[in-house]
């Protein structure tokens, strides 16, 4: 698997509607740690090389620029 980033897989994602609510479905009910690894691991199965890490980072960074 090639090294891609968080964005890459969050933009995937929310441009693919059976993406969106397969990932809506990994994540549900689950919290801090549990859904940075819910979503490191749904990333993986639909070919994103990401880490827990990778995630939590994103997670930590500066807000998204307002539109």
């Amino acid at each position: 698997m090639p090294k891609t980033t968080a964005a890459q897989f969050f933009a995937t994602v929310g441009q693919d509607t059976q993406l969106t609510r397969r990932f809506l479905l990994a994540t549900h009910d689950k919290h801090s740690a549990e859904a940075i690894e819910a979503i490191a691991q749904f990333a993986r199965e639909i070919g994103f090389d990401l880490s827990f890490e990778d995630i939590r980072r994103t997670r930590s960074g500066p807000p998204p620029a307002q539109v």
